[in-house]
């Protein structure tokens, strides 16, 4: 999955062609999960979800990057709309704001460790 979202990433121009089922462009990578799912075990139901989970997101996490604004920029961008004068809910948000280029760098991570575990419940037969 790494694979498959690190090569998307440098195009989010390709990305509504990649994620429409009008653009059949997506077939091989379906394909080639339905290779790697198919010694799991799954019912064709839980096949088809598990594809449906990996795929988007793959292609989800793509976008989202493909887009965000490189995080010294964001971080800039929310601090100004954070302020600096003292304010108790903006004092709130302070910790959280300095904590988000961090939580970006963790956060593909997260969503796959999530991915595998449902995928892994489902062969299983634990995800209904």
């Amino acid at each position: 999955m790494r694979a498959g979202q690190a090569n998307l990433r440098p195009y989010p121009q390709l990305m509504p062609y990649m994620t429409t089922t009008r653009h059949p462009s997506w077939l091989p990578g379906l394909t080639r999960l339905r290779e790697i799912l198919t010694p799991a075990g799954l019912s064709a139901e839980d096949l088809a979800l598990a594809a449906a989970l990996i795929s988007s997101t793959m292609l989800g996490h793509a976008v989202y990057e493909g887009y965000r604004r490189p995080d010294e920029e964001m971080t800039a961008l929310l601090d100004d709309a954070v302020g600096h004068g003292p304010d108790p809910t903006t004092d709130a948000l302070r910790p959280l704001v300095a904590g988000l280029p961090a939580a970006h760098a963790r956060l593909y991570d997260t969503i796959l460790d999530q991915t595998v575990t449902t995928v892994e419940r489902l062969a299983g037969g634990g995800a209904r």
